[in-house]
């Protein structure tokens, strides 16, 4: 959302801006040859005895076993504001970029931290021990003073601050601390962004800034909530590297903001505190020992992509690496939310009630949880109109889904209603209505066609196989938003993507292999299983006059000449003892070894998927 305006303490939304955004909802995973460059890191001279460190310790020792951190159900909210320096410098400005970037790099934020992200890439290994935070992070409304700001989240600065703002140069007196203790807000009520254009790095330590090339600007840093000076508290963050809109279009990294933003949390990188490119670990226990991973190393894909640095796989995935920033683990979660629970840096503050009021809640409305009862609509052919007319001038915020799926946001306004656009026919619609960043309303159903959410029955399911791929069919529910899903000789579920097609389709058929088909309506029950033999379960078993052998002294050749080029198996047993199964093959012929003399051989084939055939026996020569 785009705010312009502070009229009446009302923020009023740019519709014309909201109209023609069409940014994707969640963060996009680009794969390019820009790293991710990370400055943060741990200042020295904290030993065991100091109270922040021991209270970092404590609840790193406590984390795992503490069910409140770990399944306490609260979102805890948390207030942000950017400051967005910005300078012109022959006739060039620089710095001053759209809140619509800001806007989106929020999204991502609360995308990623709420695991809303897009996570299908992730091995199932590492999906298992996913993490949602539920931690919300909203854009701040009031300045320090209770003032309403003209642009919600944002105070913009003119400022030769945003030429670097780099935490190591020079080293007496940092551009980056001198920029934080001047324009810092208090770090208990707001979580400090400061946006520059560039970040200087200095790994030789010579004071002097390694480069002034683009490319090799640091993409941010964050302050660890153990460092302890107030003014210091936030992270800094090159703008060219925060989502991927406005100045970000080109990033190939849109969640570096949730990867510092878990710094501040007290996230150390997952290969700890050493150097990357060293194995180590973070002191979490579900996330593994590793020596760090970059972009660099998956040049074409993310995709259930794995690596191995110290001995097992590295979770690549993981927001705090460098390469396919993803997920957070379970253990993670814990650390941060733990976090927000300490009075280290006053984390625990940011998300108190008295503070959300403080700093939020520029409506001159109440921030209390809307009844269902002042959500209406009007339903048309390709969009549904939504209402608030108690909240008319009033900030506020729609969001709903389609038959179960996830949720979208509509912008917030203080108009009377809002626009779900690109109507799905035949499909349940659920609308929730928020205030001031506060609790979802319950939900209000809209039949929206009236489709039945009833679980199928398996006679609705049918098919035609084909070589390479399977039609599956729902005749019942052309137009009506339903979903397949299939597993293969009783391995795991694959989803096929929602439609309103009378068919989908399964493609890279396995040959010889038995596929369990199921069919759901709004995200409801599962029906009960189709099973499809594909042109093998439903062959017949073979006759034994199909088996033919040659016999030599020292092996049995036993032929199928009616099924070569189709695969089938033999299987023989000597003297009535246990059955030994030669391999499949697709060959006339299969060999039996090392050949008893004087022993009766028990012969049996069976073809793709049917029953063994009956017994053919031979009795060798003595």
């Amino acid at each position: 959302m785009i705010f312009t305006a502070c009229e009446q303490d009302l923020l009023i939304p740019n519709v014309t801006e909201q109209l023609t955004h069409d940014e994707p909802m969640t963060p996009r995973l680009v794969q390019g040859n820009t790293p991710h460059v990370c400055a943060t890191y741990r200042p020295s001279g904290h030993d065991e005895n100091h109270s922040a460190k021991m209270k970092i310790k404590d609840i790193y020792d406590n984390y795992a076993n503490n069910v409140n951190f770990r399944n306490n159900a609260q979102v805890y909210t948390v207030p942000v504001i950017f400051h967005v320096f910005w300078k012109e410098d022959e006739g060039i400005t620089y710095g001053d970029i759209q809140a619509s970037q800001i806007d989106r790099a929020i999204e991502i934020l609360n995308a990623d931290f709420n695991q809303t992200n897009d996570q299908s890439f992730i091995p199932q290994n590492f999906l298992n021990i996913a993490g949602d935070s539920q931690i919300k992070f909203v854009l701040a409304e009031k300045d320090p003073n209770g003032v309403c700001l003209s642009e919600a989240g944002i105070s913009r600065v003119e400022s030769d601050n945003v030429f670097d703002g780099s935490e190591a140069i020079p080293c007496e007196n940092s551009y980056g601390n001198e920029m934080k203790r001047e324009f810092h807000w208090p770090r208990d009520k707001y979580l400090n962004m400061y946006l520059v254009n560039y970040i200087s790095l200095d790994d030789d330590g010579d004071c002097e800034a390694d480069s002034d090339l683009p490319s090799d600007s640091s993409s941010g840093y964050a302050s660890f909530p153990t460092d302890e000076s107030p003014s210091l508290d936030g992270i800094v963050m090159n703008y060219h590297s925060l989502g991927d809109t406005g100045e970000a279009v080109d990033n190939n990294n849109p969640s570096a903001i949730s990867h510092e933003v878990g710094h501040w949390l007290n996230l150390d990188h997952t290969w700890g505190q050493g150097a990357f490119g060293t194995c180590g670990n973070d002191g979490i226990d579900d996330t593994p020992q590793t020596s760090g991973n970059d972009n660099d190393d998956f040049p074409n894909s993310c995709s259930n992509y794995t690596n191995n640095t110290c001995g097992s796989d590295d979770n690549v995935h993981n927001f705090m690496d460098y390469a396919c920033e993803s997920m957070f683990t379970n253990g993670q979660v814990a650390v941060m939310r733990s976090v927000l629970t300490s009075s280290l840096s006053d984390r625990n503050n940011l998300w108190s009630a008295s503070n959300l009021s403080a700093v939020m809640d520029c409506t001159g409305g109440s921030c209390a949880t809307p009844s269902t009862s002042e959500i209406t609509h009007t339903e048309y052919s390709t969009l549904i109109y939504v209402y608030a007319l108690s909240y008319n001038g009033i900030n506020h915020q729609f969001r709903y889904r389609v038959n179960g799926g996830s949720w979208v946001n509509l912008p917030a306004t203080n108009s009377y209603y809002s626009t779900i656009t690109n109507k799905q026919a035949n499909s349940t619609y659920e609308i929730q209505l928020q205030l001031c960043g506060n609790n979802w309303s319950d939900t209000v159903t809209i039949g929206n066609g009236g489709g039945s959410c009833a679980t199928p029955s398996t006679s609705e399911i049918t098919h035609t196989e084909y070589s390479t791929l399977i039609y599956v069919y729902a005749l019942s529910y052309n137009g009506i938003n339903h979903q397949f899903r299939y597993r293969v000789n009783g391995g795991s579920w694959v989803n096929l993507p929602a439609t309103n097609s009378y068919y989908s389709t399964i493609t890279n058929k396995q040959a010889n292999s038995t596929y369990e088909v199921q069919l759901q309506l709004c995200d409801n029950n599962w029906s009960d299983t189709v099973t499809i033999g594909n042109s093998g379960c439903s062959t017949p078993s073979p006759s034994t006059s199909e088996i033919t052998h040659t016999e030599y002294s020292t092996l049995i050749y036993v032929y199928a000449l009616s099924y070569n080029g189709i695969n089938h198996q033999f299987r023989y047993r000597i003297n009535g003892g246990s059955w030994v199964n030669l391999p499949a093959t697709n060959s006339h012929y299969s060999t039996i070894n090392n050949k008893q003399n004087c022993a009766t051989y028990e012969i049996q084939l069976k073809v793709k998927c049917s029953e063994w055939s009956g017994t053919e026996t031979i009795t060798t020569s003595c």
